[in-house]
């Protein structure tokens, strides 16, 4: 997976409304930005329809758009959706058991289950 440069308003924030939001942490995160860079790449995948869904990287979105910044370091996960995301909710909450995912409907089956998991 490789860093590209992608445009801030061409993202989908399917995952938006799941995400802490932590408004205080944006103006410092700008500020950051603005001195330092873009340090980290946001996380995306592509729809079916070809479309970049934003996975990781909301508090970095909000505070370049804060900055009046287009464009983004993004890296394009080769990977199915469900994969992921379900990767990217085990690295936030950690040690889940497999049975959580299919309970609360990410999956199917326990087929869809990172082995990493």
């Amino acid at each position: 997976m490789e860093n590209e440069k992608v445009d801030l308003h061409l993202l989908e924030l399917r995952y938006a409304h799941i995400r802490v939001k932590n408004e205080a942490r944006v103006p410092r995160l700008a500020d950051s930005i603005s001195r330092h860079g873009q340090l980290e790449a946001m996380l995306t995948i592509k729809s079916q329809d070809n479309r970049l869904i934003l996975v990781d990287g909301y508090q970095r979105h909000t505070a370049l758009k804060y900055l009046g910044q287009d464009v983004s370091l993004a890296r394009v996960a080769d990977e199915p959706e469900s994969q992921s995301t379900l990767r990217q909710a085990t690295m936030v909450i950690g040690g889940l058991n497999k049975n959580v995912f299919l309970l609360s409907g990410l999956v199917e089956n326990r087929k869809e289950v990172p082995r990493d998991l």
